[in-house]
Order: structure tokens, then sequence, then C-alpha cells
């Protein structure tokens, strides 16, 4: 676990460095958001059974064709929330769903906690 932790920092470091010198770039393409959703609350899931958490997903069924995104950016993004989502909550449900907003233009992922909240640090 922390070694996923040590990864996730030094990325962010590194995209970080490339955003200041202007360097930072997008890899667009078609991916389907359900298996990127899918992969980063299976990278979640053994920290999750840790702090005696559920983890669920429920993604709009118009999300079920590919989208255009950077699937790289989109995975470290909900990757981090995520991260922060479990880290912050225990013994509840985390609800992940996603679905298009905006006339379908954008879309828009979310973490809930369906039972006591996040917790207070």
């Amino acid at each position: 676990h922390s070694t996923d932790e040590l990864m996730f920092f030094v990325g962010d470091a590194i995209d970080l460095a490339r955003l200041e010198e202007g360097q930072l770039t997008s890899n667009i393409q078609l991916a389907h958001i359900e298996e990127l959703v899918g992969s980063a609350v299976k990278s979640k899931s053994m920290a999750a059974a840790a702090r005696k958490l559920e983890l669920r997903v429920s993604i709009d069924s118009a999300l079920v064709l590919p989208v255009k995104c950077d699937p790289q950016r989109f995975r470290q993004i909900l990757n981090g929330i995520l991260h922060t989502a479990v880290k912050s909550s225990s013994h509840s449900i985390l609800l992940i769903s996603g679905t298009f907003v905006s006339s379908g233009t954008e879309i828009l992922i979310e973490i809930t906690d369906l039972t006591n909240g996040l917790e207070e640090e």
C-alpha cells in the first residue's frame, strides 16, 4: 500500500513539474469509462476491505459507449480521489457513480459515502 502511495506522489510531482513548465501533454483517445472506474475500484479494493468499506459502482448505461478522454489522466485523478475517500472513511459504503451532464458533453463522476460520511481529520 505504501508503494502505491509513493507511486501516486511521484507521478503527481512529475506531472506538476511538467505542468509548470508547460510540457504536460495529454493523450486523448476513446476509452470506456466503466473499465477505467472498474480498474480504479479494483486497485483500492484491498485498502477498502482493510477499513471495512464496501465499494459499489453505478455507471449510467449511456457511458457504456467509449468516450474521448485521456485514460491515464482520468485514472490518475480518480485513483487520487478514491484513495482519499478510502483513507477518510471506515465501516461504510462508498458509491462510485458516473453519468453524463451538460447535454451529454461532460461526465460527472461522484464518490458518495452512503453511511457515516467522511471522518474529519
